[in-house]
């Protein structure tokens, strides 16, 4: 039997028409994978005045039959195939094709046969491949919490299975994120008295792209995430030395220590010891916060230097747990905010939040 993996990717492949790529095939125990070449969507993306982007209906998830060459691409050699369909069989004698019992998202990912926490694995695991072959920046990996996907389950020569319930024939799932701007007269006020010249700082430009980047680049929205809090204490730790009378020359060696920055204090210790030095308060005394400070601290760390994000127990960081950081990250960057003076701090508005809505499609 097949069990057939459907998913759209967010990048185009342009397929030369008279130049195939192969199948490939591999063994993971229980199954036999084969990853098809990529296909061309049979229906095009939906775009709704409420979504973020496009977004597909997973009950239409199919490869065009016959594909559309597109017809503002020529190249040599014959016409070109736009694909943006990643198709991925999984093979074994039989399945397990119960209905799900799975009672949320994460449930329904991590269930069934395959799962589809499999599926993806397998999938990005070979967009990996391909990036660093083709050497493509734009090959990025899909994230399962908001990616729409099917799987068909078909005899081994491909054709759809006779209908016997209670078994499924099919599942298929995703989830889409609306998201819109509340522009509330507030706001717009605000922003018109801040003056031609304004320039927002470098902080909070860094945590925004954080939050932008939280839902497509895992690893992106760590570093600028950090890399605010970063700038930001920067900023607050000089201005609040101000207020302090210390010694001649303190500060200057505890920031400089003969220029030796592995001696110099850490972003960790400046939100502890120093802050506490000169502003009485420490992110520690918040449990929350600190705890989320260290978790994206080692995430950043380990991705800096080994490639890979980890949590402090030492496990990969997913795109569930790295969106929960960036959040965290925007309440410590308020955190510290707080110790900015009035003037410096962002401008508070009432109403006019960013409203977001995660629907889930299928199941």
């Amino acid at each position: 039997m097949i069990c057939r993996f459907l998913v759209p990717v967010p990048f185009n492949i342009w397929l030369l028409a008279d130049q195939p790529v192969p199948d490939v095939s591999f063994r993971r125990t229980p199954y036999t994978i084969v990853i098809r070449p990529f296909a061309q969507l049979a229906v095009r993306p939906i775009t709704h005045a409420g979504a973020t982007g496009s977004f597909n209906d997973p009950r239409t998830l199919a490869p065009a039959d016959p594909p559309v060459p597109a017809p503002d691409l020529a190249e040599v050699g014959g016409p070109v195939i736009v694909a943006n369909l990643l198709v991925i069989d999984f093979r074994r004698p039989r399945f397990d094709r119960r209905p799900s019992v799975a009672t949320d998202h994460l449930e329904l990912m991590a269930s069934g046969d395959p799962s589809p926490d499999l599926a993806f694995l397998v999938a990005n695991q070979w967009i990996a491949r391909l990036r660093v072959a083709y050497r493509a920046p734009l090959l990025v990996p899909l994230d399962p919490m908001t990616t729409t996907w099917r799987m068909e389950y078909l005899r081994d020569d491909a054709r759809p299975l006779r209908r016997r319930p209670p078994l499924i024939r099919a599942r298929n799932a995703g989830q889409v994120k609306f998201e819109g701007l509340a522009a509330f007269p507030g706001g717009w006020q605000v922003a018109a008295g801040l003056g031609s010249k304004y320039e927002p700082p470098a902080w909070a430009t860094l945590i925004l792209e954080a939050r932008r980047l939280s839902m497509t680049s895992r690893d992106g929205s760590i570093v600028l995430a950090f890399a605010a809090i970063e700038t930001l204490t920067g900023e607050v730790l000089p201005l609040l030395k101000k207020t302090k009378r210390l010694p001649p020359g303190l500060w200057k060696w505890i920031q400089d220590r003969n220029n030796n920055y592995l001696k110099q204090p850490g972003v960790d210790e400046q939100l502890d010891a120093l802050m506490r030095s000169l502003a009485g308060i420490s992110l520690k005394d918040n449990k929350v916060l600190w705890t989320a400070f260290q978790e994206l601290r080692k995430a950043r760390n380990s991705l800096v230097h080994t490639g890979a994000a980890r949590t402090l127990d030492g496990k990969l960081v997913t795109n569930a747990v790295a969106l929960e950081l960036v959040q965290r990250a925007d309440e410590i960057v308020s955190w510290i905010e707080a110790r900015l003076p009035a003037n410096l701090q962002r401008p508070v508005i009432s109403g006019g939040p960013v409203i977001t809505m995660t629907a889930t499609l299928g199941g």
